[in-house]
C-alpha cells in the first residue's frame, strides 16, 4: 500500500493532492513553494503516515526536476507521466474539460496510482543526462544545418545558375562561405581578381592554401562569364538571401563541430560508451546517441526489453482470431531506433561478417530495408551483452 502524490510543476509554486493509493481518498492538499528550503518539510509531512510514496507529475517540464531529485534522494517511486495522458484522464475519466492547477494535479495523483501506469512510466536512472543533451542537440544541430544547407544551395541556383558547378560541391567549406557571406555578388569577384580575392582569403586566416587558389580561380572563371538576367530588386533579395544564409550555415557548422568535441570528450571518459565505438562504423556521435538514449543498461531486464525499446522488435498483430502476423513496431523511441539503423548501415559496410549477413538475409527474399533490421536487432544483441559484462564484444557479428 502507498501513497501517491500528484504535483502540477509551476515556476513559483507547485500545486500537489495527496491520495490513497487504494481507495484514492484525497488525504491533503496545497502549494509546495519551488524552494529548496521548503522541500525537507513538505516532505515529513508527507511521509507521516509511514506509507512508501510515490510521485507523479508531467514529463518534459524541467521545472519540477529539483523535485524529482530530492524525491529520489529521499527514496520515493517516481513515475513521469504524459501530459496528453493526463489531459485525457482528466477530460474523459474524471470529467473536468477547464484546465486548473489543481484538477491537474488530482489528474495525476489518480493516474498515477494505478498499478500498470506507474509500472510503465515508472522513472529510470539517467547517469548520462548531460550525455543525451549534447547528442540531441547535435542532431537538431545537424538537421537545421542540411536545411539551411539546401536553402543556401536554391538561392545560388536561383541567382547563378554557372555557380552550381563551382560552390554546391564544396558549399560547407570555410572558403566558399566566406566568400559568399562577404561578397555574394558574381560581379565583385571579376572586379576584384584572383590576387585581391586570394590576399582576402589568406587575411580571413583561411586553411589550405592550395585550395584556396582553386577555389578563387573556379569563381573569377564564372564571374567572367556572369550575365544578370533577373530584375534588379530580385536579385538584391537574392544576395541578401545568400549573405545571410552563409553567415548562418557558417555558425552552424562551427556548432555541430564543437558539439562532435564534446562528444568525442564524454567518449574518452566513460568506458561503456569506448565499448559501443568499438564496433565497427559506430563512431562518437553513433555511440553517444545510443548510450545516451539508454543512459543505463540495468534500466532493460534483457535484451528483448531493450530491443522493443529501441524498436527493434517485432509486434505481433492480429485480426480476429485467425490471422496473425509480424510488423516492426511503431511505438519506440525513434532517436535510438535511427541510431541502431545507421550502425547497421554503417557496420555492414566496414565488417566483412556482416556485409555476408545482409547478403545471405536479401538472398532469402527479404529487402535491402528488412535484411538491415535484422541486423540492427542482432547488434542490440551485442551492445546490450557488452554493456552487462563490461567487456568488447567476442563473438563474430
Amino acid at each position: 500500500m502507498v501513497n501517491v502524490v500528484g504535483l502540477d510543476a509551476a515556476r513559483e509554486a507547485h500545486r500537489y493532492i495527496l491520495v490513497d493509493g487504494v481507495s484514492k481518498e484525497t488525504l491533503d492538499q496545497g502549494v509546495l513553494p519551488n524552494k529548496s528550503w521548503a522541500f525537507e518539510g513538505w516532505a515529513d509531512a508527507m511521509e507521516s503516515s509511514g506509507r512508501p510514496i510515490r510521485l507523479c507529475l508531467e514529463c518534459g517540464n524541467g521545472i519540477s526536476t529539483p523535485v524529482e531529485k530530492f524525491a529520489l534522494s529521499r527514496g520515493w517511486q517516481v513515475v513521469t507521466l504524459p501530459p496528453k495522458a493526463v489531459k485525457s484522464y482528466r477530460e474523459d475519466v474524471m470529467g473536468q474539460p477547464n484546465k486548473t492547477d489543481k484538477t491537474d494535479a488530482e489528474a495525476i495523483a489518480l493516474l498515477g496510482s494505478e498499478k500498470k501506469v506507474a509500472k510503465r512510466f515508472e522513472a529510470r536512472s539517467q547517469p548520462r543526462g548531460p550525455l543525451r543533451r549534447i547528442s540531441r542537440d547535435r542532431g537538431k544541430l545537424g538537421k537545421e544545418r542540411t536545411a539551411t544547407k539546401n536553402r543556401l544551395r536554391c538561392a545560388i541556383s536561383e541567382l547563378c545558375p554557372e555557380l552550381t558547378k563551382k560552390v554546391i560541391p564544396d558549399l560547407e567549406t570555410q572558403p566558399i562561405l566566406w566568400i559568399l557571406a562577404n561578397h555574394p555578388d558574381p560581379k565583385q569577384w571579376a572586379e576584384l581578381g584572383t590576387e585581391k580575392l586570394l590576399t582576402l582569403m589568406a587575411a580571413a586566416k583561411l586553411p589550405k592554401r592550395s585550395r584556396r587558389a582553386e577555389v578563387v580561380q573556379g569563381l573569377v572563371e564564372v564571374a567572367r562569364s556572369f550575365t544578370q538576367n533577373l530584375p534588379q530588386a530580385e536579385t538584391n533579395c537574392l544576395l541578401s538571401e545568400v549573405r545571410m544564409l552563409a553567415r548562418r550555415l557558417e555558425h552552424l557548422v562551427a556548432d555541430v563541430k564543437e558539439a562532435e568535441s564534446l562528444l568525442e570528450c564524454f567518449s574518452a571518459e566513460d568506458k561503456q560508451m569506448q565499448l559501443v565505438d568499438s564496433l565497427k562504423g559506430a563512431g562518437p556521435v553513433t555511440s553517444a546517441q545510443i548510450l545516451g538514449e539508454i543512459q543505463d543498461i540495468a534500466n532493460f531486464a534483457s535484451e528483448s526489453k531493450l530491443a522493443s525499446y529501441a524498436g527493434q522488435a517485432l509486434a505481433t498483430c492480429q485480426t480476429g482470431k485467425s490471422y496473425n502476423y509480424k510488423r516492426p513496431q511503431v511505438k519506440a523511441n525513434r532517436r535510438l531506433k535511427c541510431a541502431f539503423m545507421q550502425l547497421a548501415f554503417n557496420n555492414c559496410k566496414w565488417d566483412p561478417r556482416s556485409k555476408a549477413y545482409v547478403e545471405k538475409k536479401e538472398a532469402d527474399g527479404k529487402t535491402p530495408v528488412q535484411a538491415r533490421r535484422c541486423l540492427a536487432r542482432h547488434l542490440v544483441r551485442v551492445v546490450y551483452s557488452m554493456l552487462r559484462k563490461s567487456e568488447p564484444n567476442s563473438s563474430p557479428n
